[in-house]
């Protein structure tokens, strides 16, 4: 529970937008505004934004290597992608890439960073 938007810069990836997920809380009450990201996580996406575009050639990378598989008809599936940035690690640091299929597989890529150094990548749904 948080924040949602377009990422700054509003850059892109695969013809698509790349938005921004803020996570603020574990646990949201819909009757009043999430809390404000911290200013760790407001420091983090300044350092994302400023080393976007090596990140951006990366997750390309791996997501094609990986590999989107096409749906039944042969077409690329839409996807959502997003910065991530998870309540439970608010460090000013942690915070993962995520391209995710739309067309309700389920199937997620998620690489990991801390700050702007790529950790890890893996596939799930």
């Amino acid at each position: 529970m948080g924040w949602k938007g377009k990422f700054p810069g509003r850059p892109k990836l695969f013809d698509r937008p790349v938005l921004l997920i803020a996570e603020t809380q574990e646990v949201g009450d819909f009757s009043k505004l999430p809390p404000p990201v911290s200013h760790l996580q407001a420091a983090l996406v300044q350092e994302i934004q400023q080393g976007l575009t090596p990140i951006l050639k990366k997750a390309k990378k791996e997501v094609e290597t990986i590999g989107i598989e096409p749906d039944d008809d042969g077409k690329k599936p839409f996807v959502n992608i997003y910065v991530w940035l998870h309540y439970a690690n608010d460090d000013g640091k942690s915070w993962e890439f995520v391209v995710e299929r739309a067309d309700g597989d389920d199937l997620e890529y998620h690489l990991a960073y801390q700050g702007t150094r790529f950790i890890e990548v893996w596939a799930g749904d």
